[in-house]
């Protein structure tokens, strides 16, 4: 019987990239962690990378944090181009996937352990799969769904974070003006905002969580995601510290008619180190 092909698996957000070794449907195998400004291009990275280690490998699913242009992301918030042809330099003939980070996410959340998960209310989730989202908070703000299918699950990438900020409240209406997009305010760099707009750490803390509420409940109406939604990302590694979770609950179940029907999410937050890699790995290579 063939050895199982090894596969490289990267997830590339704007401040960091990380690399690893798995075969499909693999544990994840030693990470090494790369700042992004450290390399001109995502090939010179994946050059030290594997020069670093003597990696090798067959396949490759890479992750990265913008928009897929067909084989290609531009990364949203750095300047690298993830594409097959930065692998080939390294590994001419192996066959190679791209997806956006969340979707990678989206890929892992049916292969979660219960200790790569926070479950902040339980829910009452249907008895059949249902589509699951992924929400991260980190350099930049996206979300992904899972959809399970006959097939297998599938992942829906999106760019979320870019819907245009709506005020809400009065309070949110009087911090409008620094804000274009939710990621402008509900990123690292709008956290960052948020503190010097609202220098009192509770109100800050407070705003913060009730915007975060809101979205996550307005894009769990929108895809269907009764399954649950899980929080992931930098900014929410320190949950206690950055979120009010009784805020956050309160405008998620603020929908009118369907408040009833959200309490009946789940809403959980995603403790794995890298959860885009555990995706990568069960990811299909075409």
């Amino acid at each position: 019987m063939a050895a199982p092909a090894s596969r490289l698996i990267a997830d590339i957000g704007g401040t960091n990239a990380r690399f690893a070794l798995t075969s499909a449907g693999g544990p994840v195998g030693p990470t090494t962690v790369m700042q992004v400004r450290a390399h001109a291009t995502f090939a010179d990275a994946l050059a030290a990378y594997v020069a670093a280690t003597g990696s090798r490998f067959h396949e490759a699913a890479l992750a990265a944090a913008g928009p897929r242009d067909g084989d290609a992301i531009r990364l949203t918030n750095a300047g690298w181009t993830i594409d097959p042809a930065g692998v080939r330099m390294v590994a001419p003939k192996a066959a190679v996937a791209v997806f956006n980070d969340l979707e990678a996410v989206a890929f892992a959340l049916p292969h979660l352990r219960t200790d790569d998960v926070d479950v902040l209310a339980a829910g009452a989730p249907p008895a059949v799969p249902a589509p699951r989202l992924a929400f991260n908070v980190g350099t930049g703000l996206g979300a992904a769904v899972a959809l399970p299918g006959p097939a297998g699950w599938r992942a829906l990438a999106t760019e979320a974070g870019h819907m245009r900020f709506a005020a809400a409240t009065d309070e949110e209406a009087a911090i409008a003006y620094a804000f274009h997009t939710y990621e402008d305010a509900l990123s690292g760099r709008g956290f960052a905002r948020l503190e010097a707009l609202l220098p009192d750490a509770r109100r800050r803390r407070r705003v913060f969580s009730r915007l975060l509420g809101r979205v996550a409940g307005d894009l769990t109406l929108a895809t269907g995601a009764w399954g649950g939604i899980d929080f992931c990302g930098g900014v929410l590694s320190t949950w206690e510290e950055n979120v009010d979770f009784a805020a956050l609950k309160q405008t998620f179940l603020d929908k009118g008619p369907m408040a009833a029907r959200m309490a009946t999410v789940p809403i959980r937050r995603l403790t794995a180190a890298a959860p885009a890699l555990i995706g990568l790995a069960h990811a299909p290579i075409a």
